[in-house]
């Protein structure tokens, strides 16, 4: 009987191993064997990766051999998946501790420049979406973020609040939510002011905050599945904003995609036998601080992690919790829009653009 040491993983634990191990023969022959199990298309997509990795090191050493050089970079030979009896035991990488992580390179952005026509649909919804990337959503002090309930803040100088001996209250799970720092919303307002001038009818926004991200975890402090990790629209914006770039805003959508995608590869760690390690302090300051560089805002308006709250979720719930919604409730339905003007798709119940022109003002 062949032996599945993955069985009891979920597809997102085996991406994160993949991407550990890509050029290990022997993890790569258990991947390849665990997936050859399971019939989503998820799983047949990280398959194929799996299939061109194990592609590519063949290359390599057929190349190697034929010029007399050492197989560079590959870690072992590949052998069968090990059966019950004398399984070949997996050592990947040790992550104990957060890997550094340079910025995502996003490539050039769309950009949106005026069409000449007043009635151009496309544009009146980037213009839209960069308005609401700029629109977080603020908070003056921690609870406010958590219903104006203090209990339910619990401060990360006092030490990690997840673990063994964290207790929910009955009937419901506990889970935390961790904020990843905050950027200063009135001393960022006075950026914008400063570049594009002051509106009369907006106030000065004082004394509040907008957080820069958020990672949920249950109360074992391992990182949920889905939805477990959020970012905010306006720590990205601010940067191209203050440089006059607002036209690349609206690629948000895809923005906050690959943002989300390299964070949940930092938070999500393993030890050397390949198991999940509870977040912590370290890895907390490490994601701010690459979230901080990787949008690139200024330092004067950074403050660091310093809170998590207390989230509990009903038992009965059918569906897991999400981190908060850091972003306008408007962008994720102009995303929509957007694709279905840009793929031709809007139809005739899609609003005019005299009525998105209407609904943006």
């Amino acid at each position: 009987m062949v032996d599945r040491p993955y069985l009891s993983k979920s597809l997102m634990d085996l991406q994160a191993v993949f991407d550990r191990s890509n050029t290990d023969w022997n993890v790569l022959g258990r991947l390849e064997h665990e997936l050859a199990q399971r019939t989503t298309k998820a799983s047949q997509a990280l398959a194929a990766e799996v299939r061109a990795a194990l592609e590519s090191l063949e290359s390599a050493k057929v190349v190697s051999i034929a010029s007399g050089r050492a197989v560079s970079g590959i870690a072992g030979r590949r052998e069968p998946p090990a059966s019950t009896s004398g399984a070949v035991s997996i050592r990947p990488q040790q992550q104990s501790t957060p890997t550094p992580a340079g910025p995502v390179q996003l490539g050039p952005l769309p950009t949106f420049r005026p069409s000449g026509r007043k009635d151009d649909p496309a544009s009146i919804l980037a213009a839209w979406t960069a308005l609401e990337a700029l629109s977080p959503q603020g908070y003056k002090r921690p609870e406010d973020l958590a219903s104006g309930d203090r209990s339910r803040v619990l401060q990360l100088d006092r030490g990690i609040p997840w673990g063994p001996n964290a207790k929910s209250k009955p009937n419901y799970k506990l889970y935390f939510q961790v904020m990843l720092g905050a950027v200063a919303l009135d001393k960022a307002t006075d950026e914008l002011v400063r570049v594009f001038g002051e509106e009369e009818e907006r106030s000065r926004p004082d004394n509040k905050k907008a957080a820069i991200g958020a990672i949920l975890v249950d109360k074992e402090g391992f990182v949920l599945e889905e939805n477990g990790i959020a970012v905010s629209s306006f720590a990205w914006a601010l940067k191209p904003a203050l440089e006059l770039q607002l036209g690349s805003l609206g690629a948000w959508p895809y923005v906050e995609q690959v943002i989300i995608e390299r964070l949940d590869r930092m938070v999500r760690r393993f030890d050397a036998d390949d198991k999940p390690i509870p977040l912590d302090l370290a890895a907390i300051n490490a994601a701010h601080r690459w979230l901080v560089d990787q949008c690139k805002i200024p330092e004067h308006l950074v403050e660091a992690p310093h809170f998590s709250l207390k989230v509990f979720h009903h038992f009965k719930a059918k569906n897991p919790p999400e981190a908060s919604l850091l972003n306008s409730f408007y962008l994720e339905d102009l995303t929509l829009a957007s694709k279905l003007i840009a793929d031709k798709k809007s139809g005739a119940g899609c609003p005019s653009s005299e009525h998105l022109a209407l609904l943006a003002a």
